[in-house]
């Protein structure tokens, strides 16, 4: 990886920059955002790649990009600031919530960025397996770890299922108990429940149309 610095960059940006890099990890996170949604704000963070993170603020133990930095983020760049990239991704994951919120989508496409936290390759692999999980379905730790080829490795997973930094997009809310039962999401078991009742709620109808078809014109 490569640590020369743009020069157009001021100098503390630089230099934070650099110090991420030195740390290990492969970009500066460039983009936040927070917004409004019916189940509490969602704090957002994009870099170059894709989206880092997608946590509510409230969450009681935060290891978002924000504790990376020395002092408040806001101090060393606004939102956006520089790069085009880590705005578009902030902008495409907004949309693509909001449409989700909204019952009218059902998968998210917008890249993704979960190695800015340098998982192990376990948990890389329990986070991309969130993925598999349908809409408006869910799956035990036991199933997820089934599913990993270590039938025994529940525990691990839940583990791994807690340090998910891109909550709804990455669906964890979809992994509950054997019986079935609420546990192990960050954002609290209410939010889970309403999560979960939402995808069910709208899994029944026809799936939905993002754009409007234009309307032939009459002879």
């Amino acid at each position: 990886m490569s640590t020369s610095l743009d020069p157009s960059l001021s100098p503390r940006i630089a230099g934070e920059r650099a110090r991420l890099a030195a740390s290990g990890f492969k970009s500066y996170v460039l983009a936040f955002e927070t917004i409004a949604t019916p189940i509490g704000d969602l704090a957002l963070s994009a870099n170059e790649t894709g989206l880092c993170s997608c946590k509510f603020e409230d969450e009681s133990r935060d290891d978002g990009p924000r504790q990376l930095f020395a002092g408040d983020p806001q101090d060393i760049l606004r939102p956006g600031a520089l790069d085009e990239l880590p705005r578009q991704h902030l902008a495409t994951a907004i949309t693509q919530l909001r449409e989700y919120l909204a019952g009218a989508r059902r998968e998210f496409t917008v890249p993704l960025d979960p190695d800015f936290f340098k998982p192990n390759s376990f948990t890389r692999t329990c986070w991309a397996h969130l993925d598999t999980i349908p809409y408006g379905t869910t799956r035990s730790y036991g199933e997820v770890a089934k599913a990993l080829g270590d039938a025994k490795a529940s525990r691990a997973v839940g583990g791994a299922n807690s340090r998910n930094p891109i909550c709804i997009i990455r669906p964890c809310h979809r992994v509950s108990g054997a019986d079935g039962s609420l546990t192990g999401f960050a954002g609290g078991m209410e939010r889970k429940r309403w999560l979960l009742d939402h995808e069910r709620q709208h899994a029944r109808t026809t799936p939905p149309t993002l754009f409007t078809p234009a309307t032939p014109e009459t002879p």
